[in-house]
């Protein structure tokens, strides 16, 4: 449905999933914890842990992209789909 209304039914239902993954994956967390007196200190850690990688991802990419001006991202064929994942892309050099 490649309209508004399309795209709000699509952000409701992907915020409800990600909310519902969101809950189920902190209480798993909580719970395989090894010290529960210290829950606060790694439940940070893993925070930083997770959100690092968007952090620096794209310090780097961008780093890369000045540094040779040359990188662009070309999306696999629809052929290969269903051996790489469709949010895959690959780095080439012009």
């Amino acid at each position: 449905m490649p309209s508004v209304t399309g795209m709000y039914l699509y952000a409701g239902i992907a915020g409800f999933g990600y909310g519902v993954y969101s809950a189920i994956d902190q209480a798993l967390n909580v719970d395989v914890l090894p010290n529960k007196e210290e829950a606060g200190k790694d439940l940070g850690i893993l925070n930083l842990a997770t959100t690092l990688g968007q952090a620096v991802g794209p310090t780097i990419t961008s780093t890369v992209k000045t540094a040779t001006g040359a990188l662009r991202l070309h999306s696999p064929s629809p052929s290969s789909w269903p051996c790489a994942p469709p949010c895959s892309c690959c780095a080439f050099r012009r």
